[in-house]
């Protein structure tokens, strides 16, 4: 079967969201790196939703993400909370993704603003994030230096590989990455980083872990370094909550 991700997103949208104004896919495709396994993202922007969702689902044995919005949610969780989490991956389908409703009047505003998202970056890290994010990756540390077994090392790394690339990102001002996204994220920040990053972890993943500690080190220095004596995290005043009677 050949794979068309376009027109399989286009009757998707036709078939199940024939209110939309506008919709946009986006996908591995767009750069030929396309596997069996690649999913394609669509946007579908509806005049009202009830409440914006994701849904997955399969296609010609094509897997698709499906989000769902209208102008308002979309604000919202693209102006305001997407970018106060440092996540542009909504806003990179809207922006790059190919438009599957050609006639839109909608579109290209939508696009327009999608792509003033990206440039716009993400919101910057308050200090209470800053100091949060560095006991995080200062308690990973503290447990690869002396983990009680292989296992419990690999889960350590897996978890610092991501949160150590977010800080790095984010404390750039830049967007974050996860996963699969990391390699190319870190390499548009800085090749010789992304190289010796690489190398780092692929060497600590097969058991040498003597140079994480100075990767690690490099990107906490420039936010105060390892944080863990006196770190302090306070439940907000409206989690407080009266206490159940007898």
């Amino acid at each position: 079967m050949v794979r068309d991700p376009v027109a399989a997103a286009r009757n998707i949208v036709k078939q199940r969201f024939p209110d939309a104004v506008c919709a946009f896919a986006s996908g591995d495709w767009q750069k030929r790196e396309e596997t069996p396994y690649s999913i394609v993202s669509i946007v579908v922007i509806m005049t009202r939703v009830q409440t914006a969702y994701r849904e997955s689902l399969r296609v010609d044995q094509m897997p698709m993400e499906v989000f769902v919005y209208d102008p308002e949610s979309w604000d919202y969780l693209g102006l305001k909370k997407d970018r106060a989490k440092g996540d542009a991956s909504v806003a990179q389908i809207m922006a790059q993704g190919e438009p599957l409703l050609p006639g839109s009047a909608m579109a290209s505003e939508m696009q327009q603003r999608a792509k003033a998202v990206l440039a716009a970056g993400p919101s910057p890290l308050q200090e209470d994030q800053i100091h949060e994010m560095r006991y995080r990756i200062s308690v990973l540390m503290n447990e690869l230096r002396a983990p009680r077994s292989h296992g419990e090392a690999m889960g350590s790394l897996g978890v610092l590989h991501e949160t150590l690339a977010d800080f790095y990102l984010r404390g750039r001002g830049l967007w974050s990455a996860s996963g699969s996204d990391i390699p190319k994220a870190l390499q548009a920040a800085d090749a010789e980083f992304a190289k010796r990053w690489q190398r780092v972890f692929t060497s600590a993943f097969m058991g040498d872990r003597s140079a994480v500690m100075s990767l690690v080190d490099e990107v906490l220095e420039p936010h105060g370094g390892f944080l863990f004596d006196g770190h302090v995290r306070r439940a907000p005043d409206g989690w407080k909550q009266q206490p159940v009677a007898g």
